[in-house]
């Protein structure tokens, strides 16, 4: 291990060997020259600047500005310990006035406590003393009261550092050094500290300039006011006038200044002298306006929040407004580093010694227009971009659910892609899948079943409908946010002609699924006459009051009518068989699209389905319910008009054969099923339509004419 050069750890440069440095002994007075001077060395002289209105005003802004933004506490890492230390700091300073005694009128919260500490803004620094208290084995802060800077000044200690200490009745001098006899109890929020001055820098040795112009301004301002806004007495008394005349003369004189009129005796003369001047009054207002600017700039480093002016603009105003948002951030930004590495740390040593302190900080991130998102959103949609479902909650919130197109019952923000749809109807876009799965998916009923995905459990394959949080029934009066998931057992038949329904433990849906193996049945009956409605299968619960319990909270009491632990076994007799007469004419072996939609002409001319086995497709058609195929009717006896649409279907035979020919064509060639859709588009403007449209003139004619003919021999009928 390679070992640092000499010196490389030591501070050479370090404040107890500077030569300039003005010490009291080991302690440093307060640079700041406003203070020592016109302040006297009296922090009071800086309290004093918020009796100016414009001054209290703008900073306050700036203060309340920090408190009120949203704080909160962010753990290390994601260790358990971590986060149990955050949680803890996060609730000892929500706590922190909850705790103070009844009694203690000063007691503050957490956000009051930031409050004072920032009057560092102001003045440079801030202490604070810490009073601890313990609940068992757990020490919190019970209050943090901000203390008078007065009392503290700055030292250097042994090893050369800068010690806080305070000033008691027993040592004005030096004062003694909190920070070790008093370890974890004084915290010092200092702004603008250098090296060499541990004070800081407040704004009160800038705004203290500002504020005594201001003072003088307005002082001659009502000077001026008072000489020249209204006229000068002048009285004049005659020669050998004696003492008693001259005083009633000068009473005359000051009760003009205030009363209508004045009673002197005839000897007496009295007249009124027009001040002249030179300037305005105007020079005295554009000085405060010109001060009060001054100080917006200095506290917010900008004026237009304050003062629009006549010139002033929206775009203007909002650059001004950043300006301030950036000075309130780094101010909290610095509050919350003093908290950081005092308050907190210390709180996490006392009480979780082997975790990493949690960081504490404020929220200035500004929420975002919804309105030009939406507009962004929908751009990209029609560009063929679309949101997934969790961004959609987690721009716009959890409350709002996608209509149904599909289906009543749809997924919350979800929408059925082709891929999806296809399997959920029974088209699979695999021709791999075993046998289990496709055997799996020809008995079941679900035809366009919008469905999350297939859960393989036990011996069962259910259809997840639903996860849990997912609203069922969205937009309508009963719609439901469901605990459970929700979803049904394939391949089975209900009492309601349905798939039984069931309620998922969530544990089965995660990644690492976990549950148990029991399955529950609930009978659900009717809440309006108490008649048997059907049953509920409640998968992988763990004990039948847990199972109870999670039927309970999607449902009413009025449907529960009773459960019971069930067998897979005693399942078997609600599988659904498929009807042979739904599979006539449809060979096992016979899959794929071509085999689905396959046609050739029939040896008499014309059309008759049957399916080519010549051909395995890359996409198969495994519907859930087939179609029956027209077969032998029962040959009845034909009339004029069963003879002439006989002769229809033969000539169009050809005609819908040579169409048929073209689709199988294109179906063969096609590998996915949105190849065949794009090609069928592609196909529909080529196919010859001049021979099949003379003959349905033709038709429409013949009916035309048959109809007539009725309508004649009707009528001839009952003139007979």
């Amino acid at each position: 291990m390679s070992s640092l050069p000499r010196n490389f750890n030591t501070e050479i440069a370090s404040v107890k060997r500077d030569p300039y440095m003005l010490l009291l002994g080991s302690r440093l007075l307060n640079p700041d020259d406003v203070l020592q001077g016109r302040g006297k060395g009296e922090y009071k002289a800086y309290d004093d600047l918020l009796k100016d209105g414009h001054c209290h005003s703008v900073l306050q802004k700036r203060y309340l500005a920090v408190i009120a933004r949203e704080w909160s506490v962010q753990p290390a890492s994601k260790d358990k310990i971590d986060i149990k230390a955050a949680d803890m700091v996060k609730y000892h300073l929500e706590s922190l006035a909850a705790r103070a005694d009844d009694d203690d009128l000063l007691a503050t919260g957490f956000d009051r406590t930031c409050y004072n500490l920032l009057d560092a803004v102001l003045k440079g620094f801030k202490p604070a003393e810490i009073l601890w208290n313990v609940d068992g084995k757990e020490f919190y802060p019970n209050q943090i009261k901000a203390r008078n800077q007065q009392r503290f000044n700055f030292a250097i200690n042994e090893a050369g550092k800068w010690e806080l200490r305070m000033l008691t009745t027993e040592d004005m001098i030096d004062g003694e050094a909190v920070t070790k006899l008093h370890p974890r109890k004084f915290l010092t929020h200092i702004c603008g500290a250098t090296d060499d001055n541990p004070y800081g820098t407040g704004l009160g040795r800038t705004l203290w300039w500002n504020v005594f112009f201001k003072k003088q301004g307005i002082k001659f301002w009502l000077q001026f006011v008072d000489k020249f806004a209204s006229p000068t007495a002048i009285g004049k008394y005659k020669r050998g006038a004696t003492k008693e005349q001259k005083n009633t003369l000068l009473e005359a004189l000051e009760a003009i200044a205030t009363d209508a009129g004045v009673a002197i005796p005839e000897d007496l003369d009295i007249t009124l002298l027009e001040a002249s001047r030179s300037g305005t009054i105007n020079c005295y207002e554009s000085l405060c306006k010109y001060m009060d600017g001054e100080m917006s700039k200095t506290v917010l480093g900008e004026t237009l929040t304050t003062e629009i002016g006549s010139r002033g603009s929206y775009a203007a105003a909002n650059t001004h407004n950043e300006v301030r948002k950036e000075l309130t951030k780094a101010d909290a930004d610095l509050l919350s580093d003093t908290l950081n590495r005092t308050l907190i740390k210390w709180d996490v040593q006392l009480n979780l010694p082997e975790a990493k302190p949690p960081r504490l900080w404020r929220n200035f991130e500004e929420a975002e227009d919804l309105s030009g998102r939406s507009q962004r959103d929908k751009t990209l949609f029609d560009m063929g971009f679309k949101l997934k479902k969790e961004a959609v909650t987690e721009i716009y919130g959890d409350y709002y659910v996608r209509v149904a197109s599909r289906r009543e019952e749809v997924e919350q923000g979800g929408e059925a892609t082709d891929d999806q749809f296809l399997a959920n109807s029974g088209v699979r876009s695999n021709e791999q899948d075993s046998a289990q799965e496709t055997a799996d998916m020809s008995e079941t009923f679900d035809f366009g079943s919008i469905i999350d995905r297939v859960l393989k459990w036990q011996s069962l394959s259910i259809g997840v409908e639903f996860l849990p949080n997912q609203v069922r029934f969205p937009g309508r009066k009963h719609s439901k946010k469901l605990r459970s998931g929700y979803g049904h057992l394939r391949g089975t038949k209900g009492a309601d002609g349905e798939a039984l329904d069931c309620y998922i433990y969530p544990g089965l849906l995660k990644d690492e699924p976990e549950g148990s193996d029991r399955i529950f049945q609930v009978i659900q009956v009717s809440p309006e006459d108490g008649d048997f409605d059907e049953h509920k299968y409640l998968i992988g619960y763990a004990n039948l009051k847990a199972a109870k319990e999670a039927y309970l909270q999607e449902m009413p009491l009025d449907f529960f009518a009773g459960i019971q632990e069930v067998t897979i076994d005693s399942l078997e007799q609600y599988k659904r068989k498929v009807e042979p007469a739904l599979r006539e004419g449809f060979p096992p072996q016979a899959t794929g699209v071509g085999a689905a939609v396959s046609a050739v002409s029939g040896s008499d001319g014309g059309a008759s389905l049957n399916f080519s086995r010549e051909r395995t497709q890359p996409v198969s058609l495994s519907t859930s319910k087939s179609l029956p195929i027209a077969a032998n009717f029962a040959e009845q006896q034909k009339d004029a008009a069963d003879l002439y649409a006989q002769q229809l279907q033969e000539r169009s035979a050809p005609i819908v054969s040579s169409w048929l020919e073209q689709i199988r064509g294109l179906v063969q060639e096609s590998k996915s099923f949105e190849e065949v859709r794009e090609q069928l588009f592609d196909l529909f403007p080529k196919l010859d339509t001049q021979d099949f449209t003379e003959l349905m003139a033709q038709a429409m004619m013949a009916t035309e004419a048959g109809g007539r003919f009725e309508v004649m021999n009707e009528a001839g009928n009952l003139e007979a």
